[in-house]
């Protein structure tokens, strides 16, 4: 019988992403005071963190998904496609941020990059164990 599950761990992958995200919010609830001042709002950097998270784990799905039909090759394009994806949205989200809020830009961006940063490591090490498994499970 064959298993439809893909050969990645996607319980574990979402409880680390799950992880990060939590203490990312929480890093902005407590140091959001001395870092932004009283008139920027929190909730653009709280939905970066959640926008983030859940595409993080949606790559991770579709990651998953083709592991098992698609050749390295495949894999390696569609990982950067999705990482392309990723950077035109974040960019996106910053560009409205300023073209709307105009408050506090240079933190804002600041922080948003250092988020970003966070789950781009996230990602290396997705990418790793991706690797992995794939030498591990011989294809």
């Amino acid at each position: 019988m064959r298993d439809i599950r893909g050969p990645l761990d996607l319980g574990k992958t979402f409880l680390v992403l799950f992880s990060i995200t939590a203490v990312l919010i929480v890093a902005v609830l407590v140091v959001g005071d001395k870092l932004f001042s009283d008139i920027t709002p929190y909730y653009w950097i709280t939905v970066m963190i959640l926008v983030l998270f859940a595409y993080g784990f949606q790559a991770a799905v579709i990651v998953d998904k083709k592991v098992g039909t698609a050749n390295p090759r495949q894999i390696i394009s569609l990982y950067m496609m999705l990482k392309g994806i990723k950077i035109v949205l974040f960019l996106a989200t910053l560009t409205v941020y300023m073209l709307a809020v105009q408050i506090e830009t240079k933190r804002f961006v600041l922080v948003a990059s250092l988020i970003y940063l966070v789950y781009l490591l996230f990602d290396v090490f997705f990418l790793v164990s991706v690797e992995k498994n794939l030498k591990k499970n011989g294809k």
